[in-house]
């Protein structure tokens, strides 16, 4: 399993782009919603019975939270659109070393250690993260078959348990 190495690549669209948002924003979505409901909870119930400010409290919780995912949607297309970068052609090398970026005339290297974490959204993202809020961004189209997804896991998993031993 040494020196194996494997080549893919594309280039993400919107709704990938889209995908990742959404998952990496779920987290804070729900702990938002409950902080919120229970703040105007609290507020609601100075004024009012139990019942009334909690209904209140949810409608009002509500209508932030789909504030927020609206803003949020314009955001994502704002940054998406406004980044040359994200929209060109990516070609990956992921060998024992780490994982090499190639975009145009551009090479990029990611040593094992500077990967924090590995995440699958689903079965169409995998998510290698470099810091706690940017993640190297790869869409399960990128591969040509069901050999290359496995033998990618396995340079993930492998490679990554073994910085951290």
């Amino acid at each position: 399993m040494d020196n194996e190495v494997m080549k893919f690549g594309g280039r993400l669209t919107y709704k990938e782009f889209k995908k990742f948002n959404h998952y990496h924003l779920k987290k804070i979505f729900q702990i938002t919603f409950v902080a919120i409901w229970i703040i105007c909870f609290l507020i609601n119930l100075i004024s009012m019975s139990w019942i009334p400010a909690l209904v209140i409290s949810l409608i009002i919780t509500i209508l932030a939270i789909i504030l927020v995912r609206i803003l949020l949607i314009f955001r994502v297309r704002n940054e998406f659109q406004s980044d040359r970068v994200l929209k060109k052609e990516v070609q990956f090398v992921v060998h024992d070393n780490g994982v090499n970026i190639l975009i145009e005339n551009s090479i990029t290297q990611y040593d094992w250690n500077d990967i924090i974490s590995f995440q699958q959204y689903k079965e169409e993202l995998f998510l290698l993260y470099v810091s706690k809020n940017k993640a190297i961004v790869i869409p399960r189209r990128y591969f040509s078959s069901v050999q290359d997804i496995q033998l990618f896991k396995r340079l993930i998993s492998t490679n990554l348990s073994k910085k951290n031993r």
